[in-house]
């Protein structure tokens, strides 16, 4: 959320940006990097699709 304000509030003209993010901890040994960029992709999209300039977190 910092960056996505902070491109918003230097740039000129004003630049937005949406944001899709996935997390990964050691113990989710069963979760492939397919699926993890899957979730980071799918997070993106509800970003854009609500309103864009947004930071969404895939489940």
């Amino acid at each position: 959320e910092r960056i996505r304000s902070r491109v918003e509030m230097l740039t000129d003209p004003s630049v937005t940006v949406s944001c899709g993010l996935s997390e990964w901890v050691f113990e989710d040994d069963l979760v492939s990097v397919e699926s993890l960029f899957y979730r980071a992709d799918m997070a993106l999209y509800e970003a854009k699709n609500n309103g864009r300039n947004r930071v969404f977190v895939g489940a």
